[in-house]
């Protein structure tokens, strides 16, 4: 980073080369160029902030979430309501896919959420029947959207436990 005349700070990228040296090696003559990148630099600090309070809000969320590759539901990550809600930890699950433990109670019902999921970008507040590691089953409401993620398609979802309301129904 380099101060301006005006006191802005500007981030430059520079490249140089010693083109002659004097008899001691001491250099003599020196080319190169300077870039002024500071747009570059704002926009990477810009993108990790926002990365920074997805991730809070991931992580803090009460609120079972898990991030899945749509082609094939493998999972990337999961928060810590997931790991307590469901009973898969963190290491357990991801690398897996939702079939791979299970998930869905009906299969079904997982190829008619990926269906609708697709041709909508997003689902709101669906009900739908999960199974635990334990094998019991937990009711959720199932809220998710579509997103890129290094060119590839990825599922954030979220799910609230109805359980216990639907129990008392």
């Amino acid at each position: 980073r380099l101060k301006t005349k005006s006191g802005e700070w500007k981030w430059i990228l520079d490249r140089g080369k010693i083109v002659e040296r004097d008899q001691d090696g001491h250099p003599l003559r020196v080319v190169g160029t300077y870039l002024d990148i500071t747009e570059r630099k704002q926009a990477e600090e810009a993108l990790q902030a926002s990365e920074a309070k997805f991730s809070l809000a991931f992580m803090s969320s009460p609120l079972a979430m898990i991030i899945t590759r749509i082609a094939d539901g493998g999972i990337l990550e999961v928060n810590p309501a997931f790991e307590s809600m469901i009973g898969y930890s963190r290491a357990e699950a991801v690398g897996k896919t939702t079939p791979d433990l299970s998930l869905w109670e009906d299969s079904a019902a997982r190829q008619h959420f990926y269906e609708d999921l697709r041709e909508h970008g997003g689902v709101d507040q669906r009900e739908y029947r999960f199974r635990r590691k334990n094998g019991t089953i937990l009711i959720g409401l199932l809220s998710a959207r579509l997103f890129i993620l290094n060119d590839e398609r990825m599922v954030l979802g979220s799910v609230n436990d109805i359980t216990a309301r639907k129990q008392m129904e």
